[in-house]
C-alpha cells in the first residue's frame, strides 16, 4: 500500500486535531467549571461537553463494536469521528471568548468603582 503526501497529510491533520481536542476536553471542562456565569449556563455546558466526550472515548476506546445501540450505522461514528475535534476546538473559542468577555466587564466595574470612590472622597 503507498500513500500519497495528500493521505498522509489528512491522517496526520486528523491524529493531531484528535490530540488537540482531547487536551482541550480537559480544559473545557475547567473552564466550565471555573467561569463566573450562571448555574444555567454551566449546565447547558456541561451538557454540551458531555455530548463530544462521551462518544470521543467511545471511539478511543473502540467499543462502538461492543455497545448495540440498535445497530448504530457505521456512517454515524465516522461522522461523530469527523466532527468531534472540531466542535471541541470550537467549543473551546466560545468558552475561551466567554472568559475575556465577563473578565473585561469585571474590570470595568472595578474601575469605575475606583473612580467613583475617589470622585467622591474629593
Amino acid at each position: 500500500m503507498h500513500l500519497s503526501g495528500a493521505q498522509i497529510a489528512l491522517i496526520l491533520f486528523f491524529v493531531v486535531g484528535w490530540w488537540v481536542s482531547g487536551a482541550l476536553a480537559l480544559v473545557n471542562a475547567m473552564l466550565i467549571s471555573f467561569l463566573k456565569a450562571s448555574p444555567k449556563f454551566k449546565t447547558v455546558h456541561l451538557g454540551l461537553w458531555a455530548f463530544y466526550v462521551v462518544p470521543g472515548v467511545t471511539l478511543l476506546l473502540g467499543l462502538y463494536d461492543k455497545i448495540p445501540l440498535n445497530k448504530t450505522p457505521s456512517a454515524i461514528w465516522i461522522g461523530y469521528a469527523i466532527a468531534i475535534p472540531f466542535v471541541t476546538i470550537s467549543h473551546f473559542v466560545f468558552l475561551f471568548l466567554t472568559h475575556r468577555s465577563i473578565r473585561a466587564k469585571n474590570m470595568e466595574v472595578a474601575s469605575e468603582d475606583a473612580v467613583s470612590t475617589n470622585g467622591s472622597s474629593q
